[in-house]
């Protein structure tokens, strides 16, 4: 593992649905959504139950999938809202609205490279791009472990 972070998920659905205006979600707001949300094996299926277990809200879950562009595509095409971390729904630009969920659900992810290879002059810029953009977009997370290349 050459480096690792932690964010946490939003919610994205189209902007004309009522609750893109919104500065905050919680489970009893999605309660009547149609919900997209990430695989049944997941963390983030695990904490966003636990979210709504602990509201007393059963989700309506639409549609399930990985990964989370994936939920942003069906997000964008009027189906739901999706819970998702918070760099996928970019690729959407303006046909997503992003709105922070609450009471925050977890999101880490990774970059990977074989133990026994060099990293590639390609690899090497992906990971600098990404630590920079971590550093520049706090919303996108926190560096929680990094190995210089």
């Amino acid at each position: 593992m050459l480096a690792a972070f932690r964010t946490d998920c939003v919610c994205v659905m189209r902007p004309d649905n009522p609750l893109a205006s919104r500065t905050s979600l919680t489970p009893q707001d999605l309660k009547d959504e149609p919900l997209i949300a990430l695989i049944y094996r997941t963390l983030t299926w695990s904490f966003m139950s636990q979210r709504f277990a602990e509201a007393g809200v059963t989700p309506k879950v639409v549609a399930e999938t990985q990964p989370s562009y994936s939920a942003c595509g069906m997000a964008a095409l009027g189906l739901g809202v999706a819970i998702v971390d918070p760099i996928s729904p970019g690729i959407f630009g303006s046909a997503l609205r992003t709105v922070p969920f609450e009471p925050k659900i977890p999101f880490n992810f990774q970059v990977l490279k074989p133990a026994d290879a060099a990293l590639s002059r390609a690899g090497k810029r992906f990971l600098e791009e990404v630590l920079a953009t971590i550093e520049e977009r706090h919303d996108y997370g926190q560096i929680i472990h990094n190995i210089p290349a």
